[in-house]
Parts: structure tokens; sequence; C-alpha cells
């Protein structure tokens, strides 16, 4: 397997997974789907029209909103035009938002209509180039404003080069920004993909928000780097999720502790609602995949 060095090198090879679904996303009116073809030239389409907005080698570009394949769009854009893809918390505060992009200097902010508010009310908003991702306001350009055809040579990072910029709270003070480097991320994919956790044909679910390394990495980037499918549920409620996992053929899920307790918990709880034999079968199931496993 081909090492990766940089993101831009996963970046680059995007267009050659061609028809196949990247991303799925299960919304109240249906199921969008999108191929890797249309990722990868919208990014690139993308990360020209940021070129032509300034962004600058190593510039933070935030990104303040839900995962959606318009949020992955505009990261891999940020990061193929040199700068560095910021994920915010959409449920911070006015007052932390502010600390993060004062302290950032990120100049673009890439947000949907409902988040727009929360803009407004920091003092930077003047200063701000705030590009919506799924509407068009009338006060601020959409997406798809921004996207060139004019080719322009884009920077070629090195393994230093920052690549990603995530703000962390610590015990005291406003939260601090950690620059994750190119070479950092694509070794966490390459230990990933060593890893086996992944396969091909493998459709991936991912019910997080991506402000944490942790589903950037494994819930987005892996993926890709895999040629992988990633389903988006319509909401974090259990039956959205299990809808998800069912009708998306999902295989892995991106999740944590928490998510994983919540799922057993539900699927438990239908099969003991169902009454003691099916309990007992579901139990039985259970340790016999348990004793299978301490085997393999």
């Amino acid at each position: 397997m081909t090492r990766l060095r940089t993101l831009s090198e996963l970046i680059e090879g995007l267009s050659e997974r061609g028809a196949t679904t990247v991303w799925m996303q299960f919304t109240a009116d249906g199921v969008r789907e999108f191929s890797y073809e249309e990722l990868a030239g919208q990014s690139r389409r993308l990360a020209n029209g940021l070129l032509d907005l300034g962004v600058s080698s190593g510039q933070p570009v935030a990104l303040l909103a839900e995962p959606s394949f318009e949020w992955l769009t505009a990261c891999l854009a940020a990061i193929r035009a040199g700068g560095m893809a910021m994920p915010l918390d959409v449920q911070m505060g006015e007052e932390i938002l502010a600390s993060i992009l004062e302290d950032s200097d990120a100049q673009v902010v890439f947000t949907t209509e409902d988040h727009l508010e929360q803009l407004r009310s920091v003092k930077q908003a003047d200063r701000l180039t705030v590009i919506l991702m799924d509407s068009d306001s009338g006060d601020h350009s959409r997406l798809q404003d921004h996207f060139s055809d004019a080719e322009q040579e884009v920077p070629s990072p090195k393994p230093d080069d920052p690549a990603a910029l995530f703000y962390t709270s610590g015990t005291t003070g406003p939260p601090k920004g950690v620059p994750l480097t190119h070479g950092n991320l694509a070794f966490q994919l390459d230990v990933i993909l060593d890893a086996g956790i992944v396969h091909e044909g493998d459709r991936v679910l991912l019910p997080l928000p991506l402000h944490h390394v942790y589903p950037l990495v494994m819930g987005t980037f892996a993926p890709l780097a895999a040629g992988l499918t990633i389903v988006r549920p319509k909401s974090l409620t259990g039956p959205q999720v299990i809808h998800a996992i069912k009708e998306g053929g999902v295989t892995v899920v991106a999740g944590v502790p928490r998510l994983y307790k919540a799922l057993y918990e539900g699927i438990a709880s239908r099969f003991e609602s169902g009454g003691r034999i099916a309990a007992g079968l579901f139990n039985g199931a259970l340790s016999f995949c348990k004793s299978v496993q301490g085997r393999t």
C-alpha cells in the first residue's frame, strides 16, 4: 500500500474512485448521495475560489456547521488551498466562539443559516468572509458562488506543514488551538489502514460531530483514503441511527463508548420486551459472539 505523506496526496487521488458513492445523507426529504468524482471536482473548484479570496498557506478556515457533503467539500478545499481546516463546535457559546476567532485570526467561515446569528453576535463578524453552505441569505455568498474553473497553482505542502487546527478546552481559561500537520494526520491514516479496521466495500456510519480529531480522522479521512462510503443519519436519535445503519448498508460504525452503549441498550430492550424466550435467545447469541471473538 502506498504510504501517505500529506493529506494533499489523498485529496488529489479522490477522482480515481469515480462514481463510487462517497457520502450518503439521510434527510427529511429522502437520501442525498454524492460520488467521489463530485467531491473531487467541487473541492478542487472551491479551493481555486479560496485562493481567489486570498487564503494562504497555514491560514485557518473555520467550519461552523453540522457534518454534510458541503462541509466535507469545504474542509478538503481549505486544505487543498494550503490553509488549515478549523472545525468548530456548533454548540459553543458566543464568548468562546469570539475568543477562538480572535485567537486564530480566521478570515473565512463556512456556516449554515442556522448559525448565522451565532456569528453576528461576535465582534469580529464584520471582518469575516461568511460563506453559506445551505442557502443564500442575501447578505452572504453561497458555497457555489466561490467555485472557480480557473486553475491555479496550489501549494505543495510538506509533512511538517499544518493541515488542521483544533480548539480544545483545558482546565482553565479559553480553549487552546492545537495544530496538526499533514504528517500527523497522514501517519494516523496509515496506521488505521494497516490495522485492517476497514476493508474494501465497507460503509461507515458517521453519527459524530467533526470538531474533534477522532471523528474527523476515523469518520471521514480514513474512509476517503480507503475509498469507502460515509453514511450520515438524519439525526442522532436511536431510531434514525438504526434506520441509517439498515438502509445505508452500514458495516462499520465510527462511534464512541456512549453511542455503542445506547445502541446496545436499545437492541437489548427490544428483545427483552419480546418476552423471556426472545431475551434468552439474544443473550445466548451475545455470549456465543463473545466466545468466538475471544478465540480469534
